[in-house]
């Protein structure tokens, strides 16, 4: 059995100067990149991020700020767009465990039953 994945505060911080210094499209990227090399060392990485993208939710949706604090909503703002990119990676490995091949069966992601490459290319 798998035990869940606790989100450091050292590794929040890590998030955090990346979209600072390197933007979301960056820091997704190299997410995305440290994520397919470790898909070999652990079976539940598509797991993992998604215990990453729960905790980041919860931290976002409990994040207190003063209305007049503008730096406050904007890291609100910064820990929603983390947690969205958590959950697209997530999504992300899961599907490249499916192509693998391996049988991944788990509530937590959803599946296709079929698809239009059209609507559905940009997932």
């Amino acid at each position: 059995m798998r035990t869940p994945y606790i989100l450091q505060e050292a590794e929040v911080q890590t998030l955090l100067h990346g979209m600072v210094n390197y933007g979301p499209e960056e820091t997704y990227n190299r997410m995305k990149e440290k994520a397919v090399k470790a898909m070999s060392d652990n079976e539940y990485m598509d797991e993992m991020f998604m215990d990453m993208y729960e905790a980041m939710l919860k931290r976002a949706r409990e994040f207190n700020y003063d209305e007049e604090d503008n730096d406050g909503k904007e890291l609100q703002v910064v820990l929603y767009k983390l947690a969205s990119m958590l959950r697209k990676v997530a999504h992300d490995v899961y599907r490249m465990y499916l192509k693998e091949g391996k049988d991944r069966n788990s509530p937590r992601f959803l599946r296709l039953v079929s698809s239009n490459k059209g609507i559905f290319a940009n997932l």
